[in-house]
Formats: structure tokens, C-alpha cells, sequence
């Protein structure tokens, strides 16, 4: 069997309306009603982070935290670049900045692969 050749969108409207060539749009005639989001009813204890109710669990993470908070190198932590530091040294401040939005992103993308 021949393989069936591919149809364009404007085809495709032709063929199923039945007439020999697109047809334009039209404005509706009636307003539609906006979309509104599902009704999540739950309790407000859902927003509750359940770490909290261990108070150890809760004691540990943040005596990690305080051990590690300076000594990881992130880039948003470095100190901010001030483009006034670089007055006359535009093609200098662009590197510095380009390499400081190379270290945000691989940060970045490291993270969402963990």
C-alpha cells in the first residue's frame, strides 16, 4: 500500500467542510464563559509540612542546613555584580555577567535532574 500523502490544516478544513478551499473565521456570536480552575476543597492543615510535627527530624534539617549554608559554592550567593564597578569596561562586565548566568543555569538544570 502507497503511503498516504500528508495534509495541510487548510486541507484539512476543506475536506471535512466539504467545500474546495478554506473558509475564513468568523467572530462567535455568543461570549464564552471563562474558564474557571476545579474546586480543590481540602483542610488548611494540608498545607502543613508534615516535617514539622517531628521535632528531631525538624532540629536536624536545620542544624545541616546551618552547617552547610556558607560552604556550598552557589552562584546566587557570590556577591552581586555592579555594573558601576565596570565603568569603560563594558566587554569585561558582559563576561562577567554571562559567566555568572552560565553558573545560575547549570545550577539550575542540575538540580531538576536530582
Amino acid at each position: 500500500m502507497a503511503p498516504r500523502k500528508k495534509l495541510t490544516a487548510v486541507a484539512r478544513v476543506a475536506k471535512s467542510t466539504g467545500t474546495s478551499k478554506a473558509t475564513t473565521s468568523t467572530a462567535p456570536t455568543t461570549t464564552l464563559a471563562p474558564a474557571i480552575p476545579p474546586a480543590r476543597v481540602h483542610n488548611a492543615s494540608y498545607h502543613y509540612p508534615l516535617l514539622l510535627q517531628d521535632k528531631d527530624a525538624f532540629g536536624a534539617l536545620l542544624s545541616w542546613f546551618e552547617g552547610v549554608e556558607e560552604t556550598r559554592s552557589m552562584p546566587w550567593r557570590k556577591r552581586w555584580i555592579d555594573p558601576a564597578d565596570f565603568k569603560g569596561r563594558e566587554e569585561e562586565l558582559n563576561t562577567v555577567l554571562g559567566k555568572r548566568a552560565y553558573e545560575v543555569w547549570v545550577s539550575e538544570v542540575s538540580k531538576s535532574r536530582v
